[in-house]
């Protein structure tokens, strides 16, 4: 996905309730809000004053890191009029999984990232060896998969995101600095007359440590 790319063209903002009778004034409705799409105003649902909502541009800043640290997106969507909304990446660096012993057949394990509008959903990452076509292997996803994280939609979860992110960011940079010096090792030939100590002091550009030695114990 392209930085000026969006995967929904539509959002979810909050709406003021109010009581409605006939040849009156409408009156504020204390303490609850409504959830409603920004692109047909259909509202989606009902909560209370404390319920955060976690928005699809906010989703895709998330999704945008992911695909940073080395993933693909295969797949997006959303579900019951956009109450719930999803993400699957795909990634060389997930872990692969037999699901036949005779055959040897392996299936890689995706990521799935999902979110629910108006209280339909928690604001989950998790990984799955399902690949999401429609709302059953959606569901099935979400029932069987491995949780990664899980946030109710309290006062807390932007928080929550943000550490969420500085953790993807974290991986990401890690990831490309140990796949650069992978590539370096591939590169590099060891000279006869280097110690595999020096040559890996040097590779990965670190001080000998005259404490510290590698043996050979034949």
């Amino acid at each position: 996905m392209s930085r000026e790319e969006k995967l929904f063209n539509w959002d979810v903002e909050d709406k003021q309730l109010f009581t409605l009778g006939e040849g009156m004034v409408g009156v504020e409705v204390p303490n609850y809000k409504a959830i409603a799409r920004t692109d047909n105003n259909k509202v989606l649902g009902v909560v209370k004053e404390g319920y955060q909502s976690v928005t699809n541009k906010e989703i895709e800043v998330l999704c945008t890191l992911i695909e940073d640290a080395g993933a693909k997106v295969i797949g997006h969507g959303d579900f019951t009029e956009g109450r719930k909304v999803w993400i699957q990446f795909d990634s060389d660096l997930m872990p692969r999984d037999i699901i036949s012993e005779k055959a040897r057949d392996e299936v890689q394990s995706k990521l799935l990232l999902a979110n629910g509008h108006a209280g339909a959903l928690s604001f989950s990452l998790l990984s799955t060896l399902v690949r999401v076509v429609c709302q059953n292997t959606f569901n099935t996803a979400l029932r069987d998969g491995d949780s990664l994280f899980k946030f109710k939609h309290t006062a807390s979860i932007k928080e929550k995101i943000k550490d969420v992110e500085q953790h993807i960011i974290d991986v990401g940079r890690a990831t490309s600095e140990v796949m650069d010096v992978f590539k370096k090792m591939s590169d590099t030939t060891l000279p006869k007359k280097l110690s595999v100590e020096t040559w890996f002091a040097e590779l990965l550009n670190v001080k000998k440590n005259k404490e510290t030695r590698i043996y050979n114990s034949s």
